[in-house]
């Protein structure tokens, strides 16, 4: 009786917090909260140390416009919650927050949106992994077009996710031109940073691959920037330059058949020593 009574009042609970004007206010804080960060593609939690971080003549002109579009009311409400929003006193509501944030993109510089942007870029840009064979007499100028193919093929393939397509909408505002800026920027200098770290190193590994001649079996570098990786394995048995591994890398061990056909000797002069023992104790 007493069990079925508190089952009773758990569900009267359960019914009045769903009644409470304060749980349904809370849920939908909540949800405001979520819906902020998938449309910015991330964590809204970059986008405000951004705000926070604003000049107080870029935080007025925004705050102008904030009240141009939402009242007076809502402005006086932004100006005067400021600091307690920025020192955590008071935490920003996902209405508010979505409000402010759809302003921000127009004032902002684009190299400061370039900046909101590298911290997904660096989750979400696109895996890629090229292995290389390089002999001798490799080019150094094809090597790098074979490279920057490579780079080609991974881009036209690579698909933005949602949530860094959303964070590339929001920056552009429907400019499309804006979008395109964003990506480009990060796939060049991504390519670049790819491209540099070869050129530096490409060079000094032919030199000591050819220096070296037969004195070296094979070299081998790797490269890595962020999600993409270059492994090129320099060896004195390729001719120029291949994607495809060789059928026979380095040098043959001769040793090891010297050494076989020893041991079937000696063998065979053990075996023969004993014959001619039973042969004379026969005798």
């Amino acid at each position: 009786m007493g069990y079925a009574r508190y089952r009773s009042y758990g569900r009267y609970r359960r019914r009045a917090r769903k009644r409470d004007p304060g749980y349904e206010y809370a849920l939908q804080h909540i949800e405001e909260a979520r819906e902020l960060s998938r449309r910015l593609g991330g964590t809204d939690e970059d986008v405000k140390r951004y705000f926070f971080a604003l000049s107080g003549e870029e935080r007025d002109s925004i705050l102008k416009e904030y009240g141009r579009i939402y009242g007076a009311k809502a402005e006086a409400y932004a100006r005067e919650t400021f600091l307690r929003w920025q020192y955590g006193s008071v935490k920003m509501s996902g209405l508010v927050a979505g409000r402010l944030f759809s302003l921000l993109p127009k004032h902002m510089p684009l190299q400061n949106k370039y900046r909101l942007v590298e911290r997904l870029w660096e989750t979400y840009c696109p895996h890629s992994k090229l292995c290389l064979w390089i002999g001798p007499d490799a080019d150094e100028a094809v090597l790098m077009k074979e490279l920057r193919s490579h780079w080609e093929q991974t881009i036209q393939a690579y698909k933005v996710p949602d949530s860094l397509e959303n964070r590339f909408r929001w920056l552009a505002q429907g400019d499309s031109l804006i979008y395109q800026q964003l990506l480009s920027h990060f796939v060049d200098q991504e390519k670049q940073l790819l491209l540099d770290g070869f050129q530096q190193r490409v060079p000094i590994f032919l030199r000591q691959l050819r220096e070296a001649g037969d004195s070296v079996s094979a070299l081998r570098q790797e490269i890595r920037v962020r999600k993409s990786v270059i492994v090129a394995s320099f060896d004195p048995g390729v001719a120029g330059i291949s994607r495809d591994p060789p059928l026979r890398s380095g040098r043959a061990v001769p040793p090891q058949t010297g050494k076989q056909g020893s041991g079937c000797l000696v063998c065979l002069l053990v075996v023969g020593f004993l014959l001619l023992l039973c042969a004379l104790v026969s005798f």
